[in-house]
């Protein structure tokens, strides 16, 4: 079909390859020359296709919406398609891309410019209002028009530039949605890392993630990454600021508070380990061995520490708390149906559910009546009975 005549930027349509079965949506961006447009894939590809279906690598038939067809499911066949709509912006850095890649092609046609184009929601504006100065390489300051190449020396003895190397130099463009520009040095007022408002007016991009935006008379360098990847790209530009340039600034200092008390603060919980098929689960010898006996100013009770002391016992005479209840009672001649063992065996699936043993407040609390049963109980027989009730009182 011949609707690629009448293709403006924008417009999207499907091709179909001779080695495929589906058809493939594609997003119209820049003509390279006629018949051949640089177009956007759905995985985000960008380079040039030719749409004249005449064989070899390109498709054997291309058609566009709204003028071949209206709707997917009459496109002749199953679609691979976009997963959402770009936003304008986006189109634009799109546009712009593509044209910078034409300037390398013998057979672009830099003269060429659509009237319209067919922005993301669907509708034709004029190209000019739409693309604005994004395709203007250079301006010149003065009262001259059009683009001059800089041959003389940029300082005196200097070895001069030409103007390829400007070629990439164009007014800044707004971060789109998702993106964010951030400062990779300090200036007066702005923070390395910390994310920079730009002026389309005065700052400056060179190439698609670079710029320099101008603050008081100095220029700031600025590179667009995504959201999602601030604190990554801090971590790997070392673009945290320290603490004097935290100081130095206006912000309160919260931050460095609150770094302050996490240094200082005391860890109580061990670490969490998993086993092979992905299951929480710590053998109690690991237990013993993260385990520390720690005195804080804020102990719920007053006396020697017994948890560490427990547990390394359990690991000792048994293997586990289960394991050591077992054969404890057995020593002791407590029988399975004693209210002791019944107690016991309760506390202890207590003290194994926990996720940390050596540190929860309320398993301190199961431990101290527990060291207290077992130190009472040392020359207990099996015909004795021993209720909890006086030890429960410490809990209290």
């Amino acid at each position: 079909m011949a609707s690629w005549l009448t293709l403006v930027p924008g417009d999207t349509f499907a091709v179909y390859y001779s080695d495929d079965n589906v058809y493939h949506e594609r997003l119209a961006l820049w003509r390279l020359q006629d018949g051949v447009w640089f177009i956007l894939t759905p995985d985000g590809d960008l380079y040039p296709e030719d749409l004249r279906c005449a064989g070899g690598d390109g498709p054997i038939r291309a058609k566009v919406k709204d003028r071949d067809f209206k709707y997917w499911s009459r496109v002749g066949g199953p679609a691979y398609r976009f997963a959402s709509r770009l936003t304008d912006d986006d189109f634009k850095q799109r546009i712009r891309e593509a044209y910078r890649q034409g300037l390398q092609e013998p057979a672009f046609d830099n003269n060429w410019r659509p009237a319209e184009i067919l922005n993301m929601e669907g509708v034709r504006v004029s190209s000019s209002d739409f693309l604005g100065g994004l395709l203007v390489t250079r301006r010149l300051a003065g009262k001259q028009s059009g683009l001059a190449p800089v041959t003389g020396p940029a300082s005196p003895g200097g070895t001069g530039f030409a103007a390829p190397c400007l070629h990439s130099l164009a007014p800044i463009t707004r971060a789109s949605h998702g993106k964010v520009w951030i400062a990779t040095e300090s200036l007066e007022g702005v923070m390395r890392g910390q994310s920079v408002e730009v002026d389309v007016a005065t700052d400056v991009q060179f190439g698609d993630h670079t710029g320099l935006v101008s603050r008081n008379g100095c220029w700031l360098k600025v590179e667009l990454i995504d959201r999602s990847e601030i604190e990554e790209f801090r971590k790997e530009r070392d673009l945290y600021p320290s603490v004097n340039e935290l100081r130095s600034s206006d912000m309160p200092d919260v931050k460095v508070e609150q770094e302050q008390a996490e240094d200082d603060g005391d860890a109580r919980t061990l670490y969490v380990d998993y086993d092979e098929q992905g299951h929480r689960y710590k053998p109690w010898r690991k237990v013993c061995q993260e385990a520390t006996e720690c005195n804080f100013s804020d102990a719920p009770h007053e006396g020697p520490s017994t948890v560490l002391f427990l547990i390394k016992q359990m690991e000792r005479n048994g293997g586990s708390p289960k394991l050591w209840l077992d054969l404890w009672s057995r020593s002791r001649g407590i029988a399975e149906t004693d209210r002791v063992r019944h107690e016991l065996r309760t506390w202890i699936a207590w003290i194994v559910d926990v996720r940390a043993p050596s540190a929860a407040v309320h398993t301190g609390l199961i431990f101290d009546p527990l060291h207290a049963l077992w130190q009472d109980t040392a020359g207990l027989s099996s015909t004795g009975t021993r209720s909890l009730s006086a030890d429960i009182s410490l809990l209290l």
